[in-house]
């Protein structure tokens, strides 16, 4: 389905206005026509519509006038520029005839461009536009061009009114009209699978490969100096693999966690993301695509499968036909590399590896080996037990909080000893709370009171202020200690 923007070249006598567009060859919007925008962000276009463009007032279409207030005027500028400057060479303008048809079509052929009132849409000086792409016109009469031929029941249309630069569509009733207009080339069609990097797998692509002569369907596309393919929608396919990750260095990471169900990157995922860009970066040494000649837009050959894409065979090189060829590449390399771990004993999941073939392993494997390190089977919680361990976890929260820690150090260790360790506790500090634990647990069972735990016990220091200056003193003080 072919993408679209509706330009506007005038709000009364549209007629005149596109016979200037057409023979100019160009399309143009107004507002702020002082300004060259060749290189700003949208965010100081913004700023300069909140400064230059204030109310202002119009007639209707009952020649009464209007009062567009300050507020109103900026969105609808913001709006129109914001869809104007996306506009990339190749895509398709169309111009309105209100809720008629179209007065015309063409595809842009250059990026924006200022020119101080390039166009007059009232031909009396007072409405000058500055801002412009440079048009090819597609010839067509105006017969070709009326609603009811172009729609079918139930499809679509354009804005009614029209407008400035209205946002970027699809329309089935344009994919229709341009096979109509545009010839259609006869090409030499290959269809390929995705390319792998291993001689076995290489059959992903050329097993299925088989040429002949087809009429081209597809979408439209341009090449530009640099040798990109743009699509009809103005996406700029990348060149080769290098330029695909830099533009978009997440995009195979984020497929992987989608492919394999992770919210999260994990090893899993960072293994299965170097797979698969090694698939992408690298082409087998046997592949027909590294033979020159192998390809029609890389004579000299291709080095990865980014190269490779083909706008002709996937009919179009729009954003959706070009992400559809990746993720097509990537999946049959999953299916491939998934399989072949499926077929290996080593990767099979539920294995129990009893020893490793490694000579310092001296170890034996047997009964006793076996019974020695086995662990007992785990036994479900049934959903009471979590109920009422629940339960008891509120109530120590609210009665003594502090043995929380220690409920859950136990829980974790799975023995006392461990857990003692783990909260770094004394074997008295520890037996101090989990009896006091037995006392919460009966005062949870049987609903009492719970009593005031004691202070724990502190040793006596026993301090003698006895000096001792001769033997004599120190036997009568040894005999009163004992």
């Amino acid at each position: 389905m072919s993408h679209y923007a509706t330009i506007a070249p005038s709000g009364s006598n549209q007629k005149v206005a596109f016979k200037r567009f057409l023979d100019g060859g160009y399309a143009a919007i107004g507002w702020l026509p002082e300004f060259d925008l060749t290189g700003k962000s949208l965010a100081e276009v913004h700023a300069l519509i909140e400064q230059y463009i204030q109310e202002e007032t119009v007639l209707n279409d009952k020649n009464e006038q209007v009062v567009i207030s300050a507020q109103k005027n900026q969105n609808k500028a913001k709006r129109n520029f914001t869809n104007f400057l996306s506009l990339k060479p190749g895509m398709v303008v169309v111009v309105p005839n209100v809720q008629y048809g179209l007065h015309g079509l063409g595809r842009i052929t250059s990026g924006y461009k200022y020119q101080k009132d390039k166009h007059d849409s009232t031909g009396d000086g007072k409405d000058n536009y500055s801002h412009f792409y440079d048009v090819e016109w597609i010839p067509v009469s105006s017969t070709e061009l009326t609603k009811n031929l172009l729609l079918l029941e139930g499809e679509k249309s354009w804005p009614p009114r029209g407008g400035p630069c209205s946002s970027i569509q699809e329309g089935e009733w344009l994919t229709r009209l341009l096979h109509k207009l545009e010839p259609a080339a006869t090409v030499t069609v290959v269809t390929p699978l995705a390319p792998s990097d291993e001689e076995d797998e290489d059959l992903e692509v050329e097993a299925a490969v088989e040429e002949e002569t087809k009429v081209y369907s597809g979408d439209s596309f341009t090449i530009d100096e640099d040798k990109h393919f743009i699509g009809d929608d103005g996406f700029v396919v990348p060149r080769d693999f290098g330029e695909f990750y830099m533009k978009y260095p997440e995009y195979t990471r984020r497929w992987v966690m989608k492919r394999i169900h992770r919210i999260s990157v994990d090893m899993d995922v960072e293994d299965w993301e170097a797979d698969l860009l090694m698939h992408l970066r690298y082409l087998p040494p046997s592949s027909k695509y590294r033979q020159p000649g192998s390809h029609r837009w890389h004579p000299e050959g291709c080095e990865d499968v980014i190269q490779i894409f083909d706008p002709i065979l996937q009919y179009g090189a729009s954003a959706r036909r070009f992400f559809n060829y990746v993720k097509n590449c990537l999946s049959n390399r999953y299916s491939t590399i998934y399989s072949k771990q499926s077929k290996n004993p080593i990767c099979t999941m539920g294995n129990l590896v009893l020893g490793m073939p490694a000579e310092e392993y001296s170890e034996v494997v047997d009964d006793e080996y076996v019974h020695h390190h086995c662990v007992q089977p785990f036994k479900p919680v049934s959903e009471d037990v979590k109920i009422f361990l629940e339960e008891y976890r509120c109530f120590v929260n609210k009665t003594d909080p502090e043995l929380l820690e220690v409920m859950a150090a136990i829980a974790q260790a799975g023995n006392y000893r461990e857990a003692m360790e783990d909260m770094s506790m004394t074997e008295q500090e520890f037996n101090r709370a989990r009896n006091r634990m037995r006392v919460l647990k009966d005062c949870f069972l049987k609903g009492s009171t719970v009593p005031k735990q004691r202070k724990p016990y502190k040793k006596r220091e026993v301090t003698t202020n006895v000096t001792i200056e001769t033997v004599d003193d120190l036997t009568i003080c040894l005999e009163s200690v004992v």
